[in-house]
């Protein structure tokens, strides 16, 4: 015996939504059999891209007004092959007096632009304010204790109430890479502008305070990232990241350490690693140790990669592959393939990791590569309903995500037996997309 259903996904907002529609074997239309939500789980991630801009300014929302026609993601997703889920854009701290400026703007219009291309948007927002070098005295307002004590709450609820009014779907990755050797201003080990020693005290306390702010206001629709790097960032295994004081700071295991702001404050954790030269590191090199350790930390929350990225293949002296091959086992069964906590993945598209070039010169190779990787894995989605309310133990559907299709398997001689009232019964099925 036969069931049809037609399976609607669509991507936003946050969690998405899944309708399911169904005829009975004697062809009587029942809407909604249901009378529960199913279990939606992506057997490939949603698909990402932080794009650089023709000109250089980079995913900045103001550099100096942010690009309404999403030029760097429609070129990104043409070289792709595919619609990117999740586009990242930035944002610091600029302000004057609280008042967002240049670099430190976040765009109402900009969000709503980019959730209207069918794409979420992920803003990446630092504490610091971008017109100033790191030492300027211009960044003491920045530091961590004055933050807390209410130096920029102005700003902060400017940027949240910017966000609330937009009302979209969209991620805020909050001072992430706190654990690199890049001198940002809320890194643990590291003086700031006003002499203070950053400490995973000061970091978490940050988090929780701007987080609190945000939940003042009431601002809902924002999905908060925690984004330390791998183990193996920058492509070379044992890499000073991790070899010197920088290596323990998000690592809950070592008292005194955990930079982790608490999972009231966190939606989604996250990692950067990138195939960086001098070294070569296959994705399971650069993602393995990071991965079980965050997922054994953290089995609750949704993994991201925010940033990954493999430089062309003449930056390396010796590859043993080429940045197609990277590609290929990156996002194939060797790679994402062996880390399915893992819910999306986002393309650093910069300098030497474009996919589209090698050195300034055209890399169709590189390109049709990373298309072709993506296109293996994409676009399916595995939705199971319990069976108790089809007579069955359980039965699987897999649907085109942002599509539409109809699709029959066995429900069960039992179906016939299922009450009307249930059958009949309408409503929304909420689903987790990531």
């Amino acid at each position: 015996m036969s069931l049809s259903a037609t399976v609607d996904f669509s991507l936003s907002p946050d969690p998405g939504s899944c309708t399911v529609s169904y005829t009975d074997p004697e062809g009587r239309p029942a809407q909604y059999h249901y009378p529960g939500s199913p279990e939606i789980a992506p057997v490939r991630p949603l698909w990402g891209v932080d794009a650089e801009t023709a000109n250089g300014s980079g995913h900045d929302m103001a550099y100096p007004t942010f690009d309404l026609t999403l030029a760097p993601l429609v070129a990104f997703e043409a070289e792709a092959k595919r619609h990117m889920d999740i586009t990242m854009i930035g944002a610091h701290w600029d302000n004057d007096a609280g008042v967002p400026t240049a670099k430190g703007i976040v765009d109402p219009a900009g969000l709503a632009a980019i959730l209207a291309h069918g794409t979420i948007p992920l803003v990446q927002w630092q504490s610091y304010d971008s017109r100033y070098a790191q030492s300027s005295a211009s960044q003491i307002p920045f530091s961590i204790p004055n933050i807390l004590g209410g130096s920029q709450d102005a700003y902060i609820d400017a940027i949240a109430a910017v966000c609330k009014s937009y009302g979209g779907p969209m991620y805020m990755r909050f001072d992430h890479e706190f654990n690199g050797d890049f001198n940002l201003l809320w890194s643990p080990g590291i003086t700031d502008a006003n002499s203070h020693l950053i400490t995973p005290t000061d970091y978490r306390n940050l988090w929780q305070y701007v987080r609190a702010r945000f939940n003042a206001l009431n601002v809902t629709n924002v999905i908060w990232v925690w984004c330390p790097m791998t183990f193996n960032a920058k492509g070379i295994v044992n890499s000073r990241l991790w070899s010197d004081t920088y290596t323990t700071f998000w690592d809950p295991t070592l008292p005194g350490n955990d930079c982790y702001p608490g999972n009231q404050y966190v939606d989604r954790v996250a990692l950067d690693g990138y195939n960086w030269t001098p070294g070569w590191s296959t994705w399971a090199q650069i993602f393995t140790a990071a991965y079980n350790a965050i997922t054994a930390a953290y089995p609750n929350k949704p993994l991201m990669i925010v940033e990954n990225g493999c430089e062309a293949t003449s930056q390396y002296t010796t590859p043993p592959t080429t940045r197609a091959g990277w590609y290929a086992d990156a996002y194939g069964p060797n790679g994402l393939g062996l880390m399915p906590a893992i819910v999306a993945v986002l393309y650093f598209n910069w300098d030497a990791w474009r996919i589209d070039n090698d050195s300034g010169s055209p890399d169709p190779t590189s390109e049709a590569a990373y298309a072709l990787a993506l296109a293996a894995g994409d676009g399916r989605y595995s939705v199971t309903f319990p069976g108790q309310y089809f007579g069955i133990h359980y039965f699987t559907v897999t649907a085109d995500h942002n599509a539409t299709q109809t699709l029959s398997f066995e429900a069960g001689a039992a179906f016939n037996q299922i009450d009307s009232a249930v059958r009949d019964m309408a409503l929304d099925m909420p689903a987790y997309i990531g």
